[in-house]
This record gives structure tokens, sequence and C-alpha cells, in this order.
């Protein structure tokens, strides 16, 4: 091969790497101006979004509240509330058992505790000078003796007599008024 032409080839071959060149250039340019409107349009359709949410809300807000009365219509029906709630009844029922049966449950440490309250007593009225007066001077002294004094005294409770004298007392006032309290 000759120095001409490999001066024509190497020509050749420059011009097709600058037609090349220039050909990716315009490439670039296309994908440049493709960026930008893809940049507007991604602009304009947030800004439709962002529209679209606003001119909605009225309807996200009627949907939001039909729900809310939806679940408080629901809450009512499994609470059972007609004023007043049953299931708040059945609860208040079965606390007040409850609460009955540990004060009898409670009953022997009364009795504990009222059977040294009547000692103290017995023993400060033992102790107290008892002056020979009239009766103002009587009280007068007694409750100087007892001024300071706490009292326990022991308590025996039948729980089945309880039981029957709250009864019958319940009975009693129902009876009275015409209104049904508790049933038993």
């Amino acid at each position: 091969m000759t120095l001409e032409t490999l001066e024509i080839r190497f020509q050749a071959e420059i011009q097709g790497a600058v037609v090349q060149l220039r050909t990716l250039i315009a490439e670039m340019q296309r994908v440049n101006v493709a960026v930008s409107s893809m940049r507007q349009a991604g602009a304009q359709l947030s800004a439709g979004l962002a529209a679209g949410i606003r001119a909605g809300k009225s309807q996200v807000l009627r949907a939001a509240s039909e729900v809310a009365n939806a679940a408080a219509s629901r809450i009512r029906s499994a609470l059972q509330i007609r004023s007043p709630s049953r299931v708040a009844r059945d609860l208040g029922a079965q606390f007040s058992e409850g609460f009955a049966l540990g004060v009898l449950d409670g009953q022997a440490r009364a009795a504990m505790t009222a059977g040294s309250l009547a000692q103290a007593a017995s023993g400060a009225i033992s102790a107290a000078p008892m002056p020979q007066a009239q009766d103002g001077e009587l009280i007068a002294a007694v409750e100087r003796a007892l001024g300071n004094l706490t009292v326990v005294a022991p308590i025996q409770v039948d729980g089945v007599r309880l039981g029957e004298a709250a009864i019958s007392g319940i009975n009693a006032v129902r009876r009275a008024t015409g209104r049904q309290m508790l049933e038993i």
C-alpha cells in the first residue's frame, strides 16, 4: 500500500468518524429536548393529579363520615346500646355480685377487727372513773373517757340470712315504688 492510498483511506475513516460524531451530537440534542418535554409533562401530570385530589376532597370527606357513622352504628349494635346499654347493665350486675362476694369473703377479718374494738371499748370504760352525779355529769364523764377511743366490734354475719334480708329489702322497694331494681 502506498502512502497516497493510506492517506485517502485515513481521510475516509476520519470523515466517517466525524459523521458518526455529528449524528451522535444530533441524537443527544434530541434526547435533551425529550428530557425537557418529559420533565414538563411530569410537572403537568403532578399538578393535574394534585388538582384532581383537591377536587375530590368533598367526596373523600363524605366517605370518611359514612365510614365513621357505620362504625358508630356497629358499636351501638354490638354493645346493645338502647339507653341504657344492655352490656353495661350486665357488667354492672356482675360487678355488684363480685363486690358482694368480696365483702362476704372479708367477714372473718371484719369480725376480728370488731372484737378488738369491743375489747378496747370495754377496757376504756372499765378504767374511767364513774362519778356519782346527775345525768348530765355522767354523760360528760363518759364522753371524756371515750373521747379518743377507737372501737372495734366483732360481727358475725350469716351469708344466707344477709342474702335473704337483701332480697326482702329489694322486694319491699319494688312493691312500694313499682320499680324493679334487680331480677331475683
